[in-house]
């Protein structure tokens, strides 16, 4: 279970940069469509949760090597992946203009796409699949609609490196966490 709340904080580092990022096209937005940004995040997030729940269902069990490996390879995966991405690529600085829904609908379904590979990892651990969709839901839109908030203030756009480095940071902490249910 720890390895989910590990991989749950991670995810949402990596969530909070996004919309974070995004957040200035929103500057003199109420609530209410902050709320409905976030809501799409979530269910987008949680969709692909809910698929990589399923999936990792299936296929636990029937591989060669242990699922506790296979959990622990991803997350480590995750975990350099992201931390290369604050170091040397250009991809953490990207904004997009997220004006039109068609593109904010593709900035969900990409960011969707970590979760996806993260809870593929996560659910190798026998973790029950309505936890970890429940999980995933809340943990989504809490931190879109605090990226959102929190990014809505001007030239503040220096920090994002640091959600994704701490995303990183948990990614490796649930990796490490794997090991406990090898003893």
């Amino acid at each position: 279970m720890i390895t989910l709340v590990f991989a749950l904080i991670a995810v949402s580092f990596l969530q909070i940069s996004v919309t974070y990022r995004h957040a200035w096209f929103y500057k003199k937005t109420g609530f209410a469509k902050l709320l409905l940004i976030s809501l799409l995040f979530a269910g987008m997030n949680t969709m692909m949760g809910a698929i990589a729940g399923l999936l990792s269902e299936q296929f636990r069990g029937s591989m060669f090597f242990g699922d506790i490996y296979a959990a622990l390879t991803i997350l480590l995966i995750l975990a350099f992946k992201a931390y290369f991405t604050t170091r040397r690529s250009k991809i953490a600085d990207n904004v997009f203009d997220v004006s039109s829904f068609s593109v904010l609908f593709m900035l969900a379904l990409a960011t969707s796409f970590e979760v996806f590979i993260a809870f593929i990892g996560v659910g190798f651990l026998d973790i029950p699949l309505d936890v970890l969709i429940i999980s995933v839901a809340a943990a989504s839109l809490v931190s879109s609609l605090l990226g959102l908030i929190a990014g809505r203030r001007p030239n503040k756009l220096k920090s994002i490196r640091v959600f994704i480095f701490l995303a990183s940071v948990f990614y490796l902490a649930a990796a490490l966490s794997t090991i406990y249910y090898l003893l």
